[in-house]
């Protein structure tokens, strides 16, 4: 049985150059992403009142109906209800707003260009005044007021699935949907940042980070079980936006159980990494269990402590008379073991249990980090942890950067000397990164912990 420890992201975080994960979708074909009510329903009662869409996208080639964003009427897949945006194959957009049956598109919509990333906003106000405003990267671009009726509705929301073969080429990425009007001000000043997930109002919000396969958490706080479903020939590739910093680097498993684990919690003291941040346990009815699996490319893993040893065990959902569950939280199947009892999942020294099995295992945490001085190539570093003023030695020339764990930097310096020292002792106690750079442009980075 698994105990688990819910962390804040407050904490201190393993870094790689990025600083953290960003991932967007890859849509291609007529493909798409679809998301649903609560606990897996089909469809989404929007308030019509008022309400607000944003989305990040890059076109990755021409289409037909690239970036589509739709909700439509039930049994009409392409008559909107309330809303459809798409850009053409020459790089016109289209905007439509509609009550299932009747349509009107907005005039003025801009053009875009292949090869970059764009933020797009549409914050409807449907009360009296009839107005929509559309936003590209914060800037409003059109203000328009529309006469066609739109009427409350519980429908399904997607993007993609476009009319057509070659509909779509095109990468996602921070797709959120508010049941308010956001503001010209709201909207430029947060849609490149990272949310909080428990704004007011929020209702979605997919930032496609840790998961590899179908199933995609919602990451508005107490409404994480309005999930999103993506077709089987989705795949994942790097975003753009807010980025979240990690907490610990995920692994990246080849070959038999292949995947990347990203961490999610801490399981009996020590980090859970799964490939799939997603809780069986927001499905309320077995068919909908059974779908949670059967629209995943691939299955499900885990990686915990489980007292005595790391596992790696499936971590599908499994209906159990009344309720969907993760079968890891009863006696799963362990698919490989290892013995190391470090405080972070080890890369090497794990026994698969068939014996046709294998794979690798890979992290930036790999091998875990000391606490104290090292020896690195090229350079030494002590001590660490230090009160202020940390030491380095090296027998040639190196540029120094040193980071909180937000990214900003905090010490810029060169080295030239065999041995250099810097200061942190007006900075607050805690974790920092240090970037090591030779000469030849290899760097290192080092958590670093000043007392």
């Amino acid at each position: 049985m698994k105990q688990k420890y819910f962390l804040t992201f407050l904490v201190s975080f393993g870094f790689i150059l990025t600083f953290g994960q960003n991932n967007a979708i890859n849509l291609t074909g007529n493909n798409g992403f679809s998301f649903s009510g609560p606990n897996g329903t089909t469809n989404y009662a929007l308030n019509a009142t008022n309400f607000t869409v944003e989305y990040d996208f890059y076109l990755n080639a021409p289409a037909y109906q690239n970036a589509r964003f739709s909700s439509v009427a039930a049994g009409n897949s392409f008559v909107p209800k309330p809303i459809e945006f798409y850009i053409d194959g020459t790089g016109n957009s289209i905007l439509t707003l509609g009550d299932g049956t009747n349509t009107e598109t907005i005039p003025g919509t801009p053009s875009f260009s292949v090869g970059q990333w764009y933020h797009v906003a549409f914050a409807v106000n449907n009360t009296a005044t009839k107005n929509i405003k559309m936003y590209v990267n914060g800037v409003p671009v059109v203000d328009y007021n529309f006469t066609v009726s739109l009427v409350g509705n519980s429908t399904s929301f997607s993007i993609g699935f476009g009319a057509y073969p070659s509909t779509m080429d095109c990468k996602f990425d921070n797709l959120r949907i508010w049941s308010s009007l956001r503001t010209d001000t709201e909207i430029a000043t947060n849609y490149n940042s990272c949310l909080n997930n428990n704004e007011p109002n929020l209702d979605y919000y997919f930032n496609f980070e840790r998961s590899n396969n179908a199933i995609i958490k919602n990451q508005v706080i107490n409404q994480s079980c309005k999930i999103g479903v993506t077709s089987a020939n989705s795949t994942y590739s790097t975003g753009t936006g807010c980025t979240i910093p990690y907490v610990h680097a995920p692994i990246t498993v080849t070959g038999d159980y292949a995947g990347i684990y990203y961490y999610v919690d801490d399981v009996n003291g020590k980090p859970h990494y799964t490939t799939d941040d997603f809780e069986c346990s927001c499905i309320n009815a077995e068919s909908l269990c059974d779908f949670a699996n059967s629209n995943n490319n691939n299955a499900i893993y885990e990686i915990y402590w489980d007292n005595t040893q790391w596992v790696l065990v499936p971590g599908d959902c499994v209906w159990l008379f009344t309720s969907c569950a993760n079968i890891t939280d009863f006696e799963p199947s362990l698919l490989a073991t290892n013995t190391t009892d470090s405080p972070l999942a080890p890369c090497t020294g794990w026994v698969f249990d068939q014996a046709t099995a294998s794979g690798t295992f890979t992290s930036d945490d790999c091998p875990a980090l000391s606490n104290t001085s090292f020896n690195s190539e090229g350079f030494t570093l002590y001590p660490n942890p230090s009160k202020g003023i940390f030491l380095i030695t090296s027998n040639e020339a190196l540029s120094l950067e040193v980071f909180d764990l937000i990214g900003n930097t905090i010490l810029d310096q060169k080295m030239d000397a065999p041995t250099t020292s810097f200061d942190l002792s007006k900075n607050a106690k805690g974790v920092y990164i240090l970037k090591v750079t030779d000469k030849n442009g290899n760097a290192s980075f080092q958590r670093i912990i000043k007392e």
